[in-house]
């Protein structure tokens, strides 16, 4: 039997100066390392707040802003502020999952002020050599990559008016559902894209764990709007979205053109 073991501590700890005019900082060792954030999750950084004689200070009614700094281009990207924690001279800086959605992996720079409660800002210092300048490195080797959006832009026609059919219609290929991916829920998007289309437009879903034939006999209709078999659509270009639920391992589209249709049908994008 394998065994993994976890470990649950506070890894992002920062230990920030406040001093007074014209006194040297030489009596502690301070932040000598990178801090980390991990995209896909909640960073939570563990702030300490002394003076020059390492006694802590009070953060209530005061605020601690971090601003976070591309370190290649010295622009802010983002700022956060601490929130204060119940010990005295304790703030805890949280950057959020979605704080970190727009920021590429790499360095970053952190700076910190102090905000007095008269509205003025004051610094406090990182290191002590008069520094305000934390690194941070954000990292994305723990955030999973979202399943590719899958496209359906090759028809083939199954159905022709010229040998007898009641209508043309064309069928795509079979794509990935929900159940394939073994997702939790069953919710899909699609997004159907057509110019000046009319006509109607079908999903159909099986169960099967093989990839099925186009003209495989379980292909079930999914009803999508009220309790229709399909999507009808009058003159409509552009994407057009819908939302079901459904644990199928497949699905496939169909569309069929209306006698008065002069527009194009173009493609379906599926999001599981």
């Amino acid at each position: 039997m394998s065994s993994i073991t976890l470990y649950s501590y506070r890894i992002n700890e920062i230990d920030l100066v406040k001093k007074q005019e014209n006194l040297f900082l030489d009596n502690k060792t301070m932040n000598k390392k990178e801090f980390v954030a991990h995209k896909g999750m909640d960073n939570k950084f563990f702030i300490s707040l002394r003076d020059q004689d390492r006694k802590l200070q009070n953060v209530y009614n005061t605020e601690i802003r971090a601003d976070i700094i591309k370190y290649a281009t010295n622009e802010r990207v983002l700022t956060k502020y601490a929130k204060p924690m119940l010990e005295k001279g304790q703030a805890e800086l949280l950057l959020a999952e979605a704080d970190l959605n727009n920021l590429s992996p790499g360095q970053y720079k952190i700076s910190f002020k102090f905000l007095e409660e008269d509205g003025t800002s004051a610094p406090v210092f990182s290191d002590y050599n008069g520094g305000v300048i934390c690194t941070l490195l954000v990292k994305e080797d723990a955030n999973p990559t979202p399943v590719a959006t899958q496209v359906a832009n090759v028809w083939n026609q199954t159905k022709n008016i010229n040998f007898g059919h009641a209508a043309n219609v064309f069928t795509s290929g079979s794509f990935a559902g929900n159940k394939t991916y073994n997702f939790n829920n069953a919710n899909h998007t699609i997004g159907i894209y057509t110019t000046g289309f009319t006509g109607n437009v079908y999903v159909e879903g099986i169960l099967g764990l093989e990839a099925p034939s186009s003209d495989d006999t379980n292909w079930a209709p999914i009803s999508i709007v009220n309790t229709l078999d399909r999507i009808p659509l009058a003159n409509t270009s552009g994407p057009t979205y819908y939302n079901f639920t459904g644990n199928f391992n497949y699905l496939r589209f169909k569309y069929s053109p209306g006698a008065s249709n002069s527009g194009s049908f173009d493609k379906i994008l599926l999001r599981n």
